[in-house]
């Protein structure tokens, strides 16, 4: 059989469009894989409403369900804190934290705290999201100040 040149240049152009199309549903699958995990960087946003502001933070999740996060409240940026923690997986997309944290006023230790609850990996984005999270602070002798809840969200930090 002879093959035509058009012929060979439908086939030749079919050939390439499916691989473009093939690579990019491969790279849509892996990009899909990386971001149904929760390891990685994060900014994060919480609100808890009976304090009255708002926090920005930094959560970073390490493999093996460490946790370390920075936050400090809006408009205030001399208050600022710290914390350490721990996460676990309970389901596809549900992640329990519990993070223990010191708050700092000007650069003085002013009180200590606990935020904890179940986030959620939203399925397919580079976000995660809890409506439901703790926030509690304690005095030195580690009595409750202050317990509440508000929510918690945030956005992948990408990498380059």
């Amino acid at each position: 059989m002879i093959w035509s040149r058009n012929m060979l240049r439908s086939i030749i152009t079919i050939t390439v469009v499916s691989a473009f199309v093939a690579g990019y549903f491969w790279n849509i699958a892996k990009v899909t894989a990386a971001d149904e995990q929760i390891e990685g960087s994060w900014t994060a946003h919480m609100e808890v409403p009976d304090l009255q502001r708002s926090f920005n933070g930094l959560i970073t999740f390490s493999q093996g369900g460490g946790l370390v996060s920075s936050a400090w409240a809006v408009g205030h940026l001399n208050n600022t804190g710290s914390g350490h923690g721990t996460w676990r997986k309970k389901g596809d997309h549900d992640i329990a934290i519990n993070i223990l944290f010191l708050w700092f006023n000007a650069g003085v230790l002013e009180i200590t705290g606990r935020a904890h609850g179940t986030i959620n990996l939203v399925s397919g984005s580079n976000a995660i999201s809890g409506s439901n999270i703790t926030f509690e602070s304690f005095d030195s002798a580690g009595n409750t100040l202050f317990s509440s809840t508000g929510t918690l969200s945030g956005i992948r930090i990408p990498s380059e």
